[in-house]
Parts: structure tokens; sequence; C-alpha cells
């Protein structure tokens, strides 16, 4: 829930979009997290990758 409110927060996506997102938008790029929302890959901020689901 933490994860969701946080997508919601720092990246305006509606909860429908964040349901329907998997672990494959999940990705690691140079050490770090990133998710993809569309087409871009967006480097997650240090604490979101830690939170829980």
């Amino acid at each position: 829930m933490r994860t969701a409110g946080s997508l919601l927060l720092l990246f305006g996506q509606n909860l429908t979009h964040i349901i329907a997102l998997t672990t494959g938008h999940l990705d690691h790029q140079d050490s770090h997290q990133t998710i993809r929302l569309d087409s871009t890959p967006i480097r997650l901020p240090s604490p979101l990758p830690s939170l829980p689901v």
C-alpha cells in the first residue's frame, strides 16, 4: 500500500495504472532500481525500492 501511495504522489499515476504494474516493469540499471511507467525507465528515489509491497 505504501508503494502504491508513493507512486501516486511521486509520479502522479492513476490507481488503475498502478494496479496493472507487474514485476516486468521493474529493472536494475547502473546499480539503481528503475520502473518503466511508459516507454522510458525512471530511476526510483532511494527509499522507494525498499518499501514493502
